[in-house]
């Protein structure tokens, strides 16, 4: 009936390792890598305006592939926050990375916040859309027929 959260750690790689199990052939999967967090560079998530003014190019593929790069440790962090045991982090962190991209499209050079701030507020908001439209069952979808014993 309800899908099961299983969390553990795996000591030597320091890995966060986090999946819904609905059956036993459905195993979603994040991966978080803490050690890597820790670091300066990638923890900071610094994207340089540069950057995002070459991603918004028509031949921007490569400056947007690297902003995403930059960005996902945190958008990973980010989607096991928010699924709450309701979906996947998997789903959600596959919607943060097209909100990325899209926040790409809507970030205006020299706002006071930087494209980080802006970014990540805007895959959370993303996120959290995400996961109440996924966890929320459809009114107009047909109900299973309940047997005698589910009473």
């Amino acid at each position: 009936t309800g899908s099961r959260f299983f969390l553990y750690i795996h000591y030597v790689s320091r890995h966060l390792n986090c999946f819904v199990m609905a059956r036993e052939k459905q195993k979603t999967m994040i991966r978080i890598d803490y050690q890597v967090l820790r670091e300066g560079k990638s923890h900071d998530g610094h994207v340089d305006i540069r950057l995002v003014k070459k991603a918004r190019r028509f031949f921007g593929r490569a400056a947007r592939e690297e902003i995403l790069r930059i960005l996902d440790p945190l958008l990973r962090i980010q989607a096991g926050e928010i699924a709450e045991r309701q979906v996947t982090p998997q789903s959600l962190h596959e919607v943060g990375r097209q909100a990325v991209l899209e926040a790409i499209k809507l970030y205006r050079i020299g706002q006071k916040e930087s494209f980080r701030e802006f970014a990540m507020i805007y895959t959370r908001q993303a996120m959290v859309l995400a996961r109440n439209k996924m966890s929320v069952p459809d009114p107009h979808a047909p109900r299973p027929e309940l047997t005698p014993r589910q009473f």
